[in-house]
């Protein structure tokens, strides 16, 4: 991994904690010209805060010129971990649909597109651990995955666990009978889209981070967007 202190502009970051360090990495690979992120206590990695209404602790809030997300984080030392708050996302997600959460950044009011789950491992395209082969790439898709990946609503390809956890998350939300307009599901990779003989050894920095979400009142249910959105046609 890059030593962080490479990044935001000789600010000295050796003396933060694990979870900071995760954040101010993440915050590093996600902020652009036009793609800001906001944490619920001012840090010097990100670019201001957000406040909610309940009790409910997201740890990022991400704003850009076609949609905004909610971020709950999770370091993947222990696969169990991330099954938790995958559960954790979808309580938010709930809330929101729900009407009882709302989100404002220097006091004005935020409209959330999707609630995500992000790890340490989103860089790499998935959520969980590269120990005893947890969730290695599935390099194969059905003839209809296919074309809604070619459509640009799934990636191209996933890896296998981070892929299971995030269909048995959209069954719990089909069942749900919830009509909202607001996604559910994770932030991964532009990596998913590129030849799978290449992945192994790509400079993962050079990605795009890629926000995969299930919105139950969309005609086109699956939500496949780069950050920034407008990066998707030109990569």
């Amino acid at each position: 991994m890059t030593d962080l202190s490479d990044f935001g502009g000789g600010i000295d970051r050796s003396e933060l904690g694990k979870t900071d360090q995760f954040h101010a990495s993440l915050s590093d690979w996600i902020r652009s010209d036009t793609v800001s992120v906001y944490s619920r206590k001012q840090k010097s990695y990100t670019d201001g805060t957000f406040k909610n209404d309940r009790g409910f602790k997201p740890n990022l809030l991400i704003e850009g010129p076609s949609y905004t997300y909610v971020l709950k984080t999770q370091i993947a030392d222990d696969g169990s971990d991330v099954y938790e708050e995958i559960y954790t996302v979808f309580k938010y997600w709930r809330a929101l649909t729900q009407g009882k959460e709302s989100y404002s950044v220097d006091g004005q009011p935020i409209t959330v597109d999707a609630v995500l789950l992000a790890t340490d491992f989103s860089r790499a395209g998935k959520l969980f651990h590269d120990r005893q082969n947890k969730d290695p790439l599935r390099t194969g898709r059905s003839e209809e995955a296919t074309k809604t990946a070619d459509s640009n609503q799934i990636p191209k390809l996933e890896h296998a666990a981070s892929e299971t956890a995030l269909r048995v998350l959209w069954k719990f939300v089909k069942y749900h009978t919830s009509e909202s307009d607001i996604g559910i599901g994770a932030l991964l990779s532009s990596v998913l889209d590129d030849d799978p003989e290449q992945m192994e050894d790509a400079a993962l920095e050079e990605y795009s981070p890629a926000a995969l979400y299930y919105t139950p009142s969309e005609e086109h249910v699956h939500s496949w967007n780069y950050l920034p959105f407008f990066l998707q046609n030109n990569t």
